[in-house]
């Protein structure tokens, strides 16, 4: 935001909308014109859902367009727990918008990005590249 309207107290609608497309165009290079992996630690918060009703956990940004757009840029998108003074990750929630490509479909998942790399090189591994006529 600071990017769009510096130090200005008030903010119109349309810079909002300026500032949340930087962002996004940002995260569309760095997900998809990057040849590498790319985690993205947000906070959350809870959006009223206007199609079903009640509430979901989104990631928290600039406004209220934006969180939605995100997991779509990602393979899996997770939600982080505490319990006692173990964490976990869930793909399971079914209060958050969450994905899973790399992980399993649970809500006790070791906090280890061992096990998504895994998965991907095990992938990567079965899809040769052709080889170079001679």
């Amino acid at each position: 935001m600071q990017l769009v309207v510096g130090g200005k107290a008030t903010r119109s609608q349309a810079e909002w909308g300026q500032a949340q497309h930087y962002v996004e165009e940002l995260l569309q290079k760095l997900t998809n014109g990057c040849r590498c992996h790319f985690v993205l630690i947000a906070h959350i918060e809870r959006e009223t859902d206007q199609v079903l009703g009640g509430s979901k956990i989104t990631m928290s940004t600039l406004g209220k367009a934006l969180g939605p757009k995100i997991p779509q840029m990602f393979s899996d998108v997770v939600l982080c727990r505490r319990e006692g003074d173990k964490f976990m990750w869930s793909t399971a929630d079914v209060s958050a918008d969450l994905k899973f490509r790399n992980l399993p479909l649970s809500s006790t998942i070791k906090p280890d990005f061992s096990l998504i790399t895994n998965k991907w090189l095990s992938r990567a591994k079965g899809v040769e590249s052709p080889k170079d006529p001679e």
